[in-house]
């Protein structure tokens, strides 16, 4: 090109080929990877709702490699969490406080509260099989109000049950009962059943089926059934 200085070479760029140029093919390869570990999050969780931890351990693994790849921090931390799960569900407790602890924190350095909720249940489940109901009391407790200010009705209906099995663990069979018929309540409201697998009682959906750990299950119950200190 001709100036008043003389001739300028004009390089053609390639966008995302020079430094400080966005580069579109990297940002949607980027974008379809988070998209994969959403996606693989969600047939995660809807596996471990049937107890089918294989499959939960495979499509939890293939969110995380995912989500880590893209850069996706709370694809990552529900995926931890589902692993976390699924050690819960194999008696691993050790390595389950790990995964969900790595979660959460994730999560609170995201300030994403919300998500909060069903790492925070798989915690305090596990401080209850460690024995320690104090501390078990108190995730639940964050957990219910985390619930609720996102309007989660299934993870109202865990916390509330939670809180019922933390007093009945403790030795405090009428609180456990007025927590208790709350969380079935939410669970009526809700349009879930109620269902007790080995390690405790939880929401489900409206149906009922086989659950528990690791393929050894009971059979979902309606809401309530079974519910309280016995």
């Amino acid at each position: 090109m001709d100036s008043a200085h003389g001739t300028v070479a004009v390089t053609p760029r390639r966008l995302g080929t020079q430094e400080g140029w966005p580069s579109l093919s990297s940002d949607l390869a980027r974008q379809e990877v988070a998209e994969r570990a959403h996606a693989a999050n969600r047939e995660a969780w809807a596996s471990f709702q049937t107890s089918d931890y294989a499959t939960t351990l495979r499509y939890a693994t293939t969110a995380l490699d995912a989500a880590r790849e893209s850069g996706e921090r709370e694809a990552e931390a529900r995926a931890l969490s589902h692993l976390g799960h699924v050690q819960a569900g194999l008696g691993d407790d050790t390595m389950a406080l790990e995964l969900q602890q790595r979660s959460i924190a994730i999560l609170r350095d995201l300030n994403e509260l919300e998500g909060l909720a069903r790492p925070m249940a798989g915690l305090a489940n596990l401080d209850g099989a460690l024995g320690d109901h104090a501390a078990q009391r108190l995730v639940f407790e964050e957990a219910l109000a985390l619930a609720r200010s996102a309007a989660d009705v299934q993870g109202i209906g865990s916390a509330l049950v939670g809180l019922g099995v933390s007093d009945l663990g403790a030795g405090h069979p009428q609180e456990a009962l007025r927590w208790l018929r709350q969380g079935v309540d939410a669970c009526h409201q809700g349009g879930l059943a109620m269902v007790e697998t080995n390690g405790g009682l939880r929401p489900s959906g409206p149906r009922p089926r086989t659950v528990g750990r690791a393929g050894r299950g009971r059979t979902a119950a309606p809401c309530g059934a079974g519910v309280g200190p016995k």
